[in-house]
């Protein structure tokens, strides 16, 4: 389901700007301003659309709109409003999951591990959330940076997933090659 999504939502963001360069020619009756107004309107509907899509498959995704929405070089500036929220905290993974992660990891619960333990996050991001904790036998402060669950093997298919659509971008439009910043990553 998460392929699926992504290659919807990557179809009809490409399909509609394809769409949209083709038929410029047959807007010639627009003046500049209505045939920019009618791009920022597409860029509205599909930066929100890949917004949305980026917060609900989290992971890979999430450092993908942020690399984006940083880039207002290459990056259309509708498209940088929105994706720079990802900057931004997300939405936090229940403390219960988190200690579930602790208790898999070490084998022993949060409670015999930390003298203290705060259920809400200091922060979430893509990977990982962070909390704030306080060692056994002592007062020392620490943060516990604990990986989401599955977040290995979904990011090693986001990252091919993002491969084939930066492939199918350089097919159609050859100036937008993103290979070597792929390669990169």
């Amino acid at each position: 389901g998460r392929r699926l999504r992504v290659y919807y939502t990557a179809a009809i963001v490409i399909g509609r700007l394809l769409y949209l360069k083709r038929t410029a020619g047959r807007r010639l009756h627009l003046t500049p301003a209505e045939e920019a107004a009618v791009w920022d309107a597409a860029h509205e509907r599909l930066a929100a659309r890949a917004l949305a899509m980026i917060r609900e498959l989290r992971g890979f995704w999430v450092k993908v709109g942020q690399y984006m929405g940083s880039r207002s070089d290459v990056t259309p500036a509708v498209w940088v409003r929105h994706l720079s929220t990802l900057q931004d905290a997300l939405p936090a993974v229940p403390s219960a999951q988190v200690e579930a992660r602790v208790l898999r990891e070490f084998g022993r619960p949060v409670a015999e591990l930390f003298d203290a333990w705060d259920p809400t996050p200091l922060a979430t991001a893509s990977i990982a959330q962070v909390h704030t904790a306080r060692l056994k036998g002592g007062n020392q402060k620490v943060a516990v940076k604990v990986q989401h669950d599955g977040i290995d093997l979904l990011m090693a298919q986001d990252l091919v997933n993002v491969e084939r659509i930066m492939s199918w971008v350089a097919f159609f439009e050859p100036e937008f090659d993103f290979k070597p910043v792929i390669e990169e990553w």
